[in-house]
């Protein structure tokens, strides 16, 4: 097991231990108030540490610098929450309303068969879950990749980076979709990246920048590939 999971499960049994549970939340509170701001936030989205601390609130951090009194606060509120992390209940949920997947527990919003199998292959309901997936599984370029092939719509909730990633948006075009209009800026006046996209998806070209509307070799793309835009 690597480091950082092993560092959260630590500080997970920390919670449930007066004098251990004080502690790790003065780390925490420490980590989360002066570390963080200063740290690039893909260092955080790498580590499953600081994904894990960044995800824990700062309610929960403060409830357990009081010994004993914040710990049973925490137990009792795990207890009645611990639905939410149960698969077979939030896929019952889900299958009601999509939406219900904001109340899953952090960690089946980082869990990726557990999010692909809730997306299914319905175009918009596999957009509604993956809004409420973790940070850290948006900035995963082969999740990303896997999940967009289900919903499309997905590509709009990558991270920045991805956004603006041409190796991962051109990817994203020759498995499915529609990504060029999620595309950065960047990408949408890269000429690379709109040719990709109007060989494989005609409407695409009205995403492309005024720029490249007007470039001739793309109108010559366009008309060689009878689209009518």
């Amino acid at each position: 097991m690597e480091i950082g999971k092993c560092l959260a499960k630590v500080d997970t049994f920390c919670d449930y231990v007066p004098g251990l549970s004080s502690v790790s939340s003065l780390t925490d509170l420490f980590l989360k108030t002066v570390i963080f701001p200063n740290i690039e936030p893909s260092s955080i989205k790498s580590s499953h540490y600081y994904t894990h601390l960044s995800q824990k609130s700062f309610t929960r951090c403060i409830a357990l610098l009081i010994p004993v009194i914040g710990n049973i606060l925490v137990a009792i509120y795990d207890f009645v929450n611990r639905k939410y992390d149960d698969k077979d209940f939030m896929l019952d949920a889900i299958q009601q309303n999509a939406r219900s997947f904001r109340f899953a527990s952090e960690r089946l919003k980082n869990d990726k068969d557990f999010i692909l199998t809730a997306m299914g292959h319905d175009l918009f309901t596999g957009s509604l879950i993956f809004k409420h997936a973790s940070e850290k599984l948006k900035d995963d370029k082969d999740f990303m990749l896997a999940a967009s092939q289900r919903s499309y719509l997905i590509l709009i909730d990558a991270s920045e980076r991805l956004r603006n990633d041409k190796n991962f948006m051109l990817a994203a075009i020759k498995k499915g979709g529609l990504p060029l209009q999620h595309a950065s800026e960047r990408l949408k006046d890269d000429k690379d990246i709109v040719l990709a996209a109007i060989r494989r998806y005609a409407p695409d070209l009205r995403w492309a920048s005024e720029r490249l509307q007007d470039d001739k070799d793309v109108v010559l793309t366009v008309i060689r590939q009878n689209i009518y835009i």
